[in-house]
C-alpha cells in the first residue's frame, strides 16, 4: 500500500537517524495517522509530485498536512546512520536469509570500519548523508534560510501555503520537548514511544567501542559541515565556526580502540 494512500495528517520528514521512527510510534500510538520519510525516493515518486499531493491534500481537507522535521548535526548522525545501514539495513534489503552475522557490522573490525565510515563521507556515497530539509525546501520552493529564526529558542512552526511545518533540533526530541513539539503541530501525545535507537540494537556493544574511539580527518568533518551550513545557521545560529571546530578536536586524533 502507498504511504499516502490513507491521506496521513502527519509526516515526519526527517533524515536518517533524526527520531524519525520514535516521532511516527508516539503519535500512531495517541491515535494519529503518521508516517515518515527520508525522501521522495521512498514514495517512488518525484518532487513535483509530492508538491501537488499537498495541495490535493489541502484542496480536499480544507487544511494542510502536518509536517515534522529534526535536524542532527552531521557527524554524530553519520556514524549512526553507517551503523545501522551496515548492520541493518544493507542486508535486510538485499538477502531475506541474511543474519546479523553475515553484515559489515559483524565481520569487519573496528579499523576497517573506521576506514570505510571515512571513505563513505568523504565521497557522500554514506547512506542518509544528505539531509531531508534541503529537499524539503526544493518541495515548497523556498530558500532554506526562509526556515531561520532569529535565535533558535526550541522547537518553533514555520507556516507555508502548502504546509504546517514544526521544526526541531534532533536534542529536542528526547526531552519533556517532544510533548511541546507534538503540540506546536497539533497532536497530542502523552508518551515517547522509542523506536530504531542504536543503543538498543544486535551492534549496541560494537557501537560505543567504535564512537568511543573513532578517527575522521579534519578535511572530511569541514566537508560534511559545509555541505549543510546553511541548516547549521538555521538550527544553530552563529555558531556554525564552533561546532565544526569542537567535532575536529574531537574526531581529528588518533584515540584507542581498546
Amino acid at each position: 500500500m502507498h504511504p499516502l494512500s490513507k491521506d496521513p495528517d502527519f509526516i515526519v520528514y526527517s533524515s536518517h537517524k533524526t527520531g524519525t521512527q520514535t516521532l511516527v510510534r508516539s503519535l500512531s500510538a495517541a491515535g494519529h495517522r503518521a508516517i515518515h520519510l527520508h525522501g521522495v525516493g521512498h514514495l517512488d515518486g518525484t518532487i513535483g509530485q509530492f508538491r501537488e499531493y499537498l495541495k490535493y491534500y489541502r484542496e480536499k481537507y480544507g487544511k494542510k498536512v502536518k509536517i515534522i522535521s529534526a535536524f542532527r548535526l552531521p557527524i554524530e548522525r553519520h556514524i549512526s546512520s553507517f551503523f545501522q545501514w551496515y548492520g541493518d539495513g544493507a542486508w535486510m534489503q538485499r538477502f531475506s536469509d541474511y543474519t546479523s552475522e553475515d553484515t559489515v557490522i559483524h565481520q569487519v573490525d573496528i579499523e576497517g570500519l573506521n576506514s570505510l565510515l571515512v571513505s563513505d563521507i568523504a565521497s557522500r556515497k554514506l547512506a542518509g548523508y544528505r539531509d531531508s530539509l534541503h529537499e524539503l525546501c526544493k518541495i515548497l520552493e523556498i530558500d532554506s534560510m526562509a526556515l531561520r529564526e532569529e535565535r533558535y529558542q526550541g522547537p518553533y512552526r514555520f507556516d507555508h501555503e502548502l504546509a504546517e511545518i514544526t521544526l526541531a533540533r534532533f536534542s529536542d526530541l528526547f526531552k519533556d520537548s517532544l510533548k511541546s513539539i507534538c503540540a506546536l503541530s497539533g497532536a497530542s501525545v502523552q508518551n515517547l514511544c522509542e523506536a530504531n535507537i542504536s543503543g538498543k540494537k544486535w551492534y549496541s556493544t560494537k557501537y560505543e567501542k567504535f564512537k568511543a574511539g573513532v578517527f575522521i580527518p579534519e578535511n572530511v568533518i569541514q566537508q560534511t559541515y559545509l555541505d549543510r551550513k546553511d541548516l547549521i545557521e538555521v538550527f544553530y545560529p552563529g555558531l556554525f565556526d564552533e561546532l565544526m571546530e569542537a567535532d575536529c578536536r574531537t574526531y581529528c586524533h588518533l584515540r584507542s580502540h581498546s
